[in-house]
């Protein structure tokens, strides 16, 4: 031991340094160590929990996803379901207000041709009274009064009338 001493270094003092700093390593190890490591499982198990409770999320929002995904299709196809009726609809519509015009005109060119009839009609008989009355003073000024009016009008009529027949 003298020979650490003839180096400066004091035994004693050494060994009061190593209980020292055996004192501290304890003193250390028992009030800071357990809670350190304590509060560190606190921490592990916090960040666990948190990793977990993030995972959940993620699983419920892909399920959510998955479920507006779900919806958005039946959606769809509810609406081109909905679409298809509209359009057959719309097509019943077209047919009906077709067959309705088809009649209206039907009927408006039936009106027309009664009109034309009607009017054909009257003007046959006013170019058959006006064509009768021409003839007969054509007649009349031919014959000068040696053939009664009566018969020539009698004998225009029957030809007019065989002329209509034929």
């Amino acid at each position: 031991m003298d020979s650490l001493s003839k180096l400066g270094i004091d035994v004693w003092s050494l060994l009061v340094y190593m209980v020292n700093f055996g004192v501290v390593v304890f003193v250390l190890a028992y009030f800071f160590t357990k809670p350190l490591l304590k509060s560190i499982d606190k921490r592990r198990d916090l960040i666990r929990h948190n990793i977990e409770e993030a995972e959940k999320l993620k699983d419920e929002l892909v399920k959510q996803k998955q479920k507006m995904e779900e919806e958005k299709e039946a959606l769809k196809a509810h609406l081109a379901e909905e679409m298809d009726k509209l359009h057959a609809e719309i097509k019943e519509k077209r047919k009906k207000a077709d067959i309705e015009i088809e009649t209206r005109k039907q009927a408006m060119l039936d009106d027309v041709k009664k009109v034309i009839d009607e009017e054909k009609k009257s003007l046959q008989d006013s170019v058959q009274k006006e064509i009768l009355e021409v003839m007969q003073k054509i007649i009349l000024h031919i014959v000068m009064n040696k053939v009664p009016k009566e018969v020539i009008d009698e004998s225009i009529k029957e030809a007019w009338d065989n002329f209509k027949r034929k």
